[in-house]
């Protein structure tokens, strides 16, 4: 017996879960709350804890995880703007940043007020706060908060359990937020479906996956003539507030934008279950209209420098083929197939007929709304007349 091991103290205990467990956790939120909750376990008053990660991305510059006892978790959010700036400068993150150094607070003192963080935190009953930078192998500079609405605050021996936690903290966030960041980039990027496939290891050059779906296609018109009577930035300002018109609209039906085709937009309904069912097609109806609602509040809020932005949207429904094409050296996921091509000649129709809405014979057959025949067309690359419908009035 008296070679028994020790049990290790809770500093090492905490550290080894960090170590061994915790990088398994689906996301950095968890980590924070299992750490947080062993934290409290071990005697340790925390009221408060938070993470501040900073993230690659196209339409935030960091993100924020907040736990407080008692409460639920949330997740917060930072943009880029003068407002997320002047926030920043105010914060304890920016001194833990740029300094690289703790920032210890008693939020009473009248020498806190100079952060912005200090009414919430009076608010909240706090009484010892402390800001840690988290030093991450690639170089950046991250921060973690750990607060206390005890009495007299933090004693020594526990602020000195927490600094010693954060090497083990900063590695295994480091991991979830590369792993976060590779996943949203990717889906930025390529959408849903491919980046489910690229994370699954399917990226031979060749691999093609294929599927029964409804394809929307919607093209803005005049966008040659737009893009050489605008400056670059009215342009892509105008064009931004289309894809906005558009790409929400797809996702919040639970469609998917497979690829932007210069201003088009080509978005898939994929076939439910066994596909006795015809909801994807009348799924991919309903978000043209909800298209056509946001494109025309659009031209209502703000006037277009080249006059009223107006769409063609054609609606089909077959195969859709996407995969991994290209050189050794930069390939693409791209969709391919007969089926995408139809519905591309159907979409440059809509201006030649000055019809908005154009669908295929086989879309008009299988969405449950009724339709009116246009005519039949000889279009490119099909040997065959098509014929082509648009939504009776």
């Amino acid at each position: 017996m008296g070679n028994a091991a020790k049990p290790p103290d809770a500093a090492t205990a905490i550290r080894d879960w960090l170590i061994d467990e915790a990088g398994f956790h689906a996301h950095f939120g968890l980590v924070v709350e299992g750490l947080c909750a062993r934290l409290v376990a071990a005697g340790i008053p925390l009221a408060r804890a938070t993470t501040h990660i900073r993230v690659v991305h196209s339409e935030r510059v960091g993100i924020t995880r907040v736990w407080q006892r008692a409460k639920e978790p949330q997740e917060q959010y930072f943009g880029f703007g003068a407002e997320v700036d002047a926030m920043y400068e105010r914060s304890p993150i920016r001194v833990a940043h740029q300094e690289r150094r703790l920032v210890e607070l008693r939020p009473e003192d009248p020498a806190a007020a100079e952060f912005g963080v200090t009414p919430d935190l009076v608010k909240a009953g706090i009484t010892h706060y402390l800001m840690f930078p988290l030093y991450f192998t690639s170089g950046q500079v991250n921060a973690a908060s750990f607060a206390t609405d005890r009495a007299g605050g933090f004693r020594p021996d526990e602020v000195a359990l927490i600094e010693s936690l954060l090497p083990a903290l900063a590695r295994v966030m480091e991991i979830k937020g590369l792993q976060r960041s590779r996943s949203e980039l990717l889906r930025i990027y390529v959408g849903r479906l491919p980046t489910e496939r690229i994370l699954d290891g399917q990226i031979r050059r060749g691999d093609v996956v294929v599927m029964e779906a409804a394809i929307l296609l919607c093209d803005l018109r005049r966008s040659t003539e737009l893009a050489v009577e605008l400056d670059e930035r009215a342009y892509v300002e105008m064009i931004n507030g289309y894809f906005d018109c558009v790409v929400p609209a797809v996702t919040a039906a639970g469609g998917e934008v497979l690829k932007f085709i210069g201003d088009g937009v080509l978005a898939i309904f994929e076939l439910p279950g066994d596909g006795s069912d015809c909801s994807h097609c009348s799924g991919a109806l309903d978000v043209t209209k909800s298209i056509f609602e946001a494109l025309y509040e659009l031209n209502l809020r703000k006037a277009q420098p080249g006059g009223p932005l107006e769409i063609g949207i054609a609606l089909h429904e077959g195969r859709v083929a996407f995969g991994n094409v290209g050189s050794v050296e930069r390939q693409d996921f791209t969709v391919i197939g007969p089926d995408v091509n139809l519905v591309a000649r159907l979409c440059a129709l809509t201006g030649q007929l000055h019809e908005p809405l154009v669908v295929s014979e086989r879309f008009a057959s299988r969405a449950p709304k009724a339709f009116r025949e246009i005519g039949a067309f000889a279009l490119k690359g099909f040997a065959e007349p098509q014929r082509v419908f648009a939504l009776t009035s």
